[in-house]
């Protein structure tokens, strides 16, 4: 198959009917399917937040004192993100861990319309959910500059999806989308088990501990490493035209990000070493700070 979203393209699809063929106008129509998924998506996420991860959390943490309607807002927002992110790695594993050309870098620039049916679907929904999660950010509780930096970096994402998709570039997608979503689980896993935690010593702040020091790990070697050998593959192995200047100053926008995040990694790894191995979240007590300001 391959991508409809380009609305003013005279792009058919013929079906046969016994001996008669039925061509039909495809030109836009995956705006349609992204916008249905999108739907879907932004509902499941509000919907287990809601139904399932607060009434969790309110149950797990019935009795403590510190424990609040934004603790638990943020608990259901850090469960639902991780379910996301867990969905869209298994998904791309499934998917794309046996194409032949998915670690080799002379096969990443081979540049086409056609795509497998599976791999275009993901795609699709790859784009409903970043959308989804661009409307969510209005509706979250975050400072300012975490709000910024994720806005930029969901609208980056979103233009690179699509754009590699309009373009034809799925293999420089495939690669990104592959690994880049290995090292969010454990680290939303990590504040889950954080959020649930009461008491500096107990099993949930000892797993916590545990799972950001591998989320560390993790973010260093695919955000910081592997993805800027992509990037600069994408910058000296992709034609020197406006469609991929543009995508490869997206990636730049995106190299810049995972640095910024690198540095605040590093930042809560001295923290910890001064909190007695303790992890915490840093956000929370800036956002605890703001209100009590208010």
């Amino acid at each position: 198959t391959m991508f409809y979203l380009d609305p003013w393209s005279d792009s058919t699809w013929t079906s046969p009917d016994n001996d008669n063929s039925v061509a039909f106008n495809c030109g836009g129509t995956d705006w349609v399917v992204i916008g249905i998924l999108a739907v879907i998506i932004h509902t499941v996420s509000w919907g287990t937040r809601w139904t399932l991860w607060e009434p969790l959390a309110n149950w797990r943490m019935k009795g403590t004192k510190t424990w609040n309607v934004d603790e638990c807002r943020r608990f259901s927002m850090t469960c639902t993100a991780c379910m996301d992110f867990t969905v869209s790695a298994f998904f791309a594993n499934r998917i794309l861990l046996h194409k032949p050309w998915l670690f080799r870098r002379n096969e990443w620039t081979v540049r086409g319309p056609i795509i497998d049916a599976d791999y275009k679907f993901y795609y699709l929904i790859y784009a409903a959910r970043f959308i989804s999660d661009i409307v969510s950010l209005f509706f979250e509780s975050r400072k300012v500059d975490a709000f910024v930096a994720a806005l930029i970096h969901h609208v980056t994402t979103l233009g690179l999806v699509l754009g590699s998709a309009l373009v034809g570039h799925t293999r420089y997608g495939g690669i990104i989308m592959f690994f880049f979503d290995w090292a969010d689980i454990p680290l939303l896993c990590a504040k889950a088990a954080k959020y649930l935690s009461k008491h500096p010593k107990d099993a949930f702040q000892t797993t916590a501990n545990r799972l950001f020091e591998i989320f560390a790990v993790l973010f260093f070697l695919t955000r910081n490493v592997y993805f800027n050998y992509i990037v600069f593959a994408a910058w000296r192995d992709l034609d020197d035209d406006w469609v991929n200047r543009f995508c490869q100053c997206l990636l730049l926008v995106l190299v810049g990000l995972q640095t910024y995040w690198m540095g605040l990694i590093v930042q809560a790894a001295v923290r910890i070493s001064k909190n007695d191995g303790v992890v915490e979240d840093a956000r929370d007590d800036d956002l605890k700070k703001q209100k009590k300001s208010q």
